[in-house]
């Protein structure tokens, strides 16, 4: 089953990307915070965003939006959520504009009612980088517990990252 075009809440509206969206993207994922606490390239490139967006339809297992504020459309994080058989993986990050303001926590639900619901996934999985308490409190306020057994450590920029592990599993 393919995303809906839209997914959206009182706060927030999950669109798909368009080639406009990439040179947003590029500069974003440079701020600070995003680079701390995600894997996205230091050095990443407007051209190597619009690949990546004109790639989207042909990806299986993967559902890839922008997550915008929904009074005024402003662009204000990247959502994806990749999936195989019956377990999925959200991952995410919120621009500077964004933070704060309850658009991660908005985002991470939506897109994982409908993960759960429509799509028929039992479980999903999201890692935080230790010491990201932001990530993890937006994590415990969408229903995702935590679960150390899953925690892993991962390769980023030539250092390994703890990565903490939180799953929400379908209600039956």
């Amino acid at each position: 089953m393919t995303a809906p075009y839209v997914l959206r809440d009182g706060l927030v509206v999950l669109r798909e990307w368009n080639l406009a969206d990439a040179a947003w993207y590029a500069e974003q994922s440079r701020d600070p915070e995003t680079q701390k606490f995600t894997n996205e390239p230091p050095d990443l490139t407007e051209e190597q965003v619009r690949a990546a967006i004109a790639s989207l339809p042909d990806r299986t297992g993967s559902v890839g939006r922008v997550i915008c504020e929904r009074g005024s459309g402003q662009r204000v994080g990247n959502i994806a959520l990749a999936h195989a058989g019956e377990i999925g993986e959200i991952s995410y990050w919120v621009a500077p504009a964004g933070r704060g303001r309850g658009m991660a926590t908005a985002a991470v639900r939506l897109l994982s009612e409908w993960a759960l619901g429509p799509l028929g996934l039992s479980e999903i999985r999201l890692w935080t980088r230790d010491g990201n308490v932001g990530s993890q409190r937006v994590a415990l306020r969408c229903g995702y517990r935590r679960v150390p057994r899953h925690d892993k450590l991962q390769e980023v920029r030539g250092a390994t990252w703890a990565m903490l592990a939180f799953t929400l599993t379908a209600r039956p």
